[in-house]
């Protein structure tokens, strides 16, 4: 493997940052050396964040040369951390005495890090986890159910306010009071319904996601490509987001060109979950 090395702009903090810290003290870049040893636990840990359905992995490691502006030089083998999404990589360092990370660098995108060495998947079933997979989709069923039952209703509240309010302007006294409660118990029933939509929006996504993964093996941010059966054609996308309806998953993300890059054009395509592609 060629001798390669990564260079990170450090132009984001931590939101939890207490105290100001003057930008003269920070890092200006990170360098990381770009070797086997660092794409394997890329790779690994992404591979152990789809298998767990988690949101970030993090690993403490030291691969990370920091650049001072302050001092005009580096800090070599200090503790830094690695922070791993499905699509996205970061790293984060410290400031001593601190242990707790004070800055880190933009997150980017996997397939720009792994330099050269991006694999298109052909969605195949994973048979080995069929039968779980079966069950997590009746899950998956019931969620989608219920989300489109508290959409509906929290739709028909949102029709009720308005009427309200303006009843409430044009009223005085006693009924006043009257549409001020109303109001206030229709803005509350509301905002409980609202905050149970989003839950429910993000426990589909992550089931979602978690039965893609034990059906096909992929994540997003994997190049996968579909050969449509019948139709002789073949989709080939960067793996972005997908939806589920009337047991299909509809896959979509930016297209793949012939040369193995990124378009600006959009791609999508149907896969039934329960017969085989």
């Amino acid at each position: 493997m060629s001798h390669q090395v990564i260079c990170f702009d450090v132009n984001q903090f931590k939101e939890h940052e207490s105290e100001p810290v003057h930008r003269l003290t920070l890092p200006s870049y990170a360098l990381v050396e770009y070797t086997q040893a660092f794409k394997e636990c890329v790779l690994k840990n992404r591979q152990l964040l789809l298998e767990h359905n988690l949101q970030e992995v993090v690993v403490k490691t030291t691969i990370v040369n920091w650049f001072y502006d302050l001092h005009e030089r580096f800090h070599y083998g200090v503790d830094s951390f690695l922070h791993i999404t499905a699509r996205k990589i970061a790293f984060a360092g410290t400031m001593s005495p601190q242990v707790e990370a004070h800055f880190i660098t933009p997150y980017v995108d996997i397939e720009e890090v792994i330099l050269d060495d991006t694999e298109v998947v052909s969605l195949s079933r994973n048979t080995q986890y069929l039968p779980f997979v079966l069950s997590l989709i009746k899950e998956l069923e019931s969620k989608t159910e219920r989300y489109e039952e508290l959409s509906e209703l929290y739709w028909k509240l949102e029709e009720v306010k308005e009427p309200l309010k303006n009843l409430d302007e044009a009223c005085i006294n006693k009924l006043s009071l009257d549409a001020d409660s109303a109001l206030t118990k229709v803005i509350e029933e509301s905002n409980q319904l609202d905050a149970q939509v989003q839950a429910h929006e993000l426990e589909i996504e992550q089931l979602l996601q978690r039965i893609i993964y034990k059906a096909f093996n992929v994540g997003f941010g994997d190049f996968i490509s579909y050969a449509e059966s019948g139709k002789g054609t073949v989709t080939t996308l960067r793996f972005e987001g997908c939806y589920y309806h009337g047991g299909r998953i509809c896959f979509r993300g930016a297209g793949i060109t012939k040369t193995g890059k990124v378009g600006k054009r959009d791609a999508s395509f149907y896969l039934s979950l329960v017969t085989a592609p």
